[in-house]
Formats: C-alpha cells, sequence, structure tokens
C-alpha cells in the first residue's frame, strides 16, 4: 500500500488540493499497479511563517 506524504506551503484551496491528490493517486495506481483504494496521501500544510529558503521566512519573499 502506498503511503504518500506531500509537503506543501499553505494557501491552496481545497479544489486544488482534491485535483492534485486525484492526480497523485491515479499516476500511482497506473504506475505501481495498485488499487486507487489502497494508496494513502497525507497532504502537510506548512505555514509560510515556518519555512525559510536562502535564509529568509517565505512570507517575506514570496506572495
Amino acid at each position: 500500500m502506498p503511503m504518500i506524504q506531500v509537503n506543501v506551503l499553505a494557501g491552496h484551496t481545497s479544489e486544488e488540493k482534491r485535483k492534485f491528490v486525484a492526480d497523485i493517486a491515479r499516476v500511482t495506481s497506473e504506475d505501481f499497479n495498485v488499487p486507487l483504494d489502497k494508496i494513502w496521501i497525507q497532504i502537510i500544510e506548512m505555514p509560510r511563517d515556518e519555512f525559510a529558503v536562502g535564509g529568509k521566512f517565505v512570507s517575506e519573499t514570496r506572495p
């Protein structure tokens, strides 16, 4: 059973996340020949002021 964790910056809509997990599940099912109901996906949303790139919080450098 594939268990997939995805770290993303907070701010995506429910519809965007819904489409994303459907796409990831479909591709995983096809590539690993596993039924969709055996694929687990967890989205971990990171607040923009708790993730940094180049020594600066993303909240300070990206919209």
